[in-house]
């Protein structure tokens, strides 16, 4: 029998790991002496860091989780009658993805993250103006999608220069 993770059960390994390295950051349970003494950078054991990178990163599934089960594959998906696209869901999850790394990079290891925010920032504007009518093409679509204005069998009529072009949904 084939059966697939969905819903709540999507979220168990998330939640398990997550809560496995809540224990270990919280008791360090279980540490061999080797792993906490032998190996040291900046002065704290290597499995220290081990661990809190660890539990950002699974935190942030957990989360990425979290947010895809409830929120667009529930809450979402049930007010517009429909499936949540799937470029929402990956702008989404890059979200997620880039405030666990920064929080690694920042919290974790404690480097300084202003300078990545600001090089991403100019990167980020002159890629939205080179891009502009590509990206106002894509959120047209992604409102189309979520509007759900027509249905397949409908009559549409787009309105161009020379003439207006009528045409059945199919």
């Amino acid at each position: 029998m084939n059966r697939s993770f969905g819903g709540v059960g999507a979220l168990l390994a998330p939640a398990l790991l997550f809560s496995f390295f809540v224990l270990l950051a919280s008791h360090g349970v279980g540490l061999p002496p080797f792993l906490t003494g032998a190996f040291l950078y900046q002065g704290k054991p290597a499995a220290s860091y081990v661990i809190d990178v660890g539990l950002w990163f699974s935190g942030g599934w957990a989360l990425l989780r979290l947010v895809n089960t409830f929120v667009w594959d529930g809450a979402v998906s049930r007010a517009i009658g429909g499936r949540v696209p799937g470029l929402v869901k990956t702008i989404s999850s890059i979200v997620i993805a880039s405030i666990a790394v920064t929080g690694v990079v920042g919290v974790v290891f404690g480097l300084p993250i202003t300078g990545f925010f600001a090089t991403s920032g100019v990167v980020g504007i002159v890629i939205g103006f080179a891009l502009r009518n590509t990206i106002n093409d894509v959120f047209t679509g992604v409102a189309l999608n979520i509007d759900r204005g027509f249905k397949i069998g409908d009559w549409v009529t787009v309105h161009a220069r020379e003439r207006d072009i009528v045409g059945e949904v199919s």
